[in-house]
């Protein structure tokens, strides 16, 4: 089920945060992000997936992927993943139907994570 946000916050090169918006924005536009869960496996601190059977994409776009506060049904349904690990994750397009994640955490992890992406034009 995609998730919508009103807006999306980037880190420019100088690493400041941006608000990205179209010129002509306005209330009914919305930027879909695509809801994916993913096993980490188990005391990880970094690595790497692919999400696969996608379609149309463009090889060698950046990919836009942050850390949901989605229920986790595995995990009893929590929300507070995010709050409590934090984990960084950074993408791009390999083909037109795959996506390569790298991800890093400052703490140990173990199974199950929502992750929202947003592929860039």
């Amino acid at each position: 089920m995609p998730v919508t946000h009103p807006f999306v916050s980037a880190i420019g090169d100088g690493g400041d945060a941006t608000l990205v918006r179209p010129s002509n924005w306005n209330a009914d536009h919305k930027i879909v992000f695509a809801l994916i869960s993913k096993d980490l496996g188990v005391s990880n601190r970094s690595g790497t997936f692919d999400i696969t059977g996608l379609s149309g994409l463009t090889a060698d776009k950046a990919v836009f992927i942050m850390q949901s506060a989605s229920a986790i049904p595995s995990k009893g349904d929590a929300r507070d993943e995010p709050e409590m690990d934090q984990i960084q994750a950074t993408g791009y397009t390999v083909n037109t139907t795959t996506i390569r994640v790298y991800w890093w955490c400052p703490n140990v992890v173990v199974g199950t994570y929502e992750f929202e992406y947003l592929v860039g034009g």
